[in-house]
């Protein structure tokens, strides 16, 4: 027993060592790792998750973004005046452009379907021809408490998909601004996201445009402070903006331009340059602004004054849209200079 027991003794004081100098080990070891370490390493773990999260918020490409119900819809304001040319103009664009598909209907129409059948409403892209309809004593930029619009024009006349403005009929002093305001008025309850504005001699490529509304451009609430168009740089202003042919920008830049800012701030901000102003009025909202320029992928004609050129774009031009052009900035157009090779290559 003496022997067993001693000879367990002496086998013993080896495994005692070993586990007294894992023991030690240990706690040496501990002292380089940070104390915060459990909880760092939760952490990033957190963020990476989170990361991953936000990638499903984001609208995929011919997809409505989660909770969205419907397609992004944008009011085309196409401008027209009171004149027998322009009353033909009206009706060769009804004939041909606007009847081209479904997703197109007059903004009466648009708001009969918000309204009755919400959830099924057909209509993406409502149309107006902006008319400015008040007497010779009226402002050209609506500033009163005055009605924004009128049921007709100064003769009596109506047509149904007109919208008739409570202004003198210009076009670079406050026109543009007074459609803005109306549409800001209507946009919520009738579900507007973006609002256009388009001359009457501009053919524009339907398919093209719903293509780019769909795949581009987010519905609310995710449309917000969007402005685009074909931009060219101001010589007179120092920026850039895009050209009345055909510009587009979201309803909270409508409500900004239209309803925030008065007609006397507008007008010190004026140049009395349409498509310039309106690039000045966007850009002196306090806050930051997402261009879109579609310059190098144009899908419009413009100009075409005279119904002929208008007819012949449609039946033979429209299919080769979209322009596509190598540089995104017209610099010609700011610099005469350049486009006439008057610089000299220094030595």
């Amino acid at each position: 027993m003496t022997a067993v027991h001693q000879s367990g003794v002496m086998l013993a004081r080896p495994q005692q060592r070993n586990v007294i100098f894992a023991l030690i080990a240990s706690a040496v070891l501990l002292q380089f790792v940070p104390l915060g370490w459990g909880q760092d390493h939760h952490r990033s773990l957190e963020i990476r998750s989170l990361s991953k999260m936000t990638d499903h918020l984001h609208a995929y490409q011919n997809e409505a973004p989660i909770g969205a119900g419907r397609g992004t819809t944008m009011l085309l304001g196409i401008f027209s005046m009171k004149s027998d040319k322009a009353k033909r103009r009206r009706q060769l664009i009804r004939s041909s452009l606007l009847s081209s598909d479904y997703r197109i209907c007059s903004l009466g129409e648009f708001q009969r379907q918000a309204s009755d059948t919400p959830n099924q409403r057909s209509c993406q892209i409502p149309y107006t021809f902006v008319i400015g309809a008040g007497d010779n004593d009226r402002p050209t930029d609506h500033n009163d408490e005055e009605p924004v619009t009128l049921d007709s024009d100064q003769d009596g006349e109506t047509e149904d998909d007109c919208t008739y403005l409570n202004i003198r009929e210009n076009m670079e002093h406050g026109k543009s601004p007074t459609f803005l305001k109306y549409v800001s008025s209507i946009a919520k309850t009738n579900g507007l996201d973006f609002v256009a504005k388009i001359d009457d001699d501009t053919v524009m490529a339907m398919p093209l445009l719903l293509e780019f509304i769909n795949d581009d451009l987010p519905p609310a609430p995710y449309n917000r402070r969007i402005y685009g168009g074909s931009f060219v740089p101001s010589r007179k202003r120092q920026h850039i903006y895009a050209q009345g042919q055909f510009y587009f920008m979201s309803v909270d830049l409508a409500e900004y331009i239209g309803s925030s800012m008065s007609a006397a701030e507008r007008e010190k901000h004026s140049v009395f340059i349409e498509d310039l102003d309106i690039g000045t009025f966007v850009q002196s909202i306090q806050r930051p602004i997402k261009i879109i320029d579609i310059t190098s992928r144009t899908f419009w004609l413009h100009p075409r004054k005279k119904d002929h050129e208008f007819l012949d774009s449609i039946k033979n031009q429209l299919e080769t849209l979209p322009h596509y052009r190598p540089t995104a900035l017209n610099f010609g157009f700011y610099c005469p200079h350049w486009s006439r090779n008057e610089f000299q290559r220094s030595l």
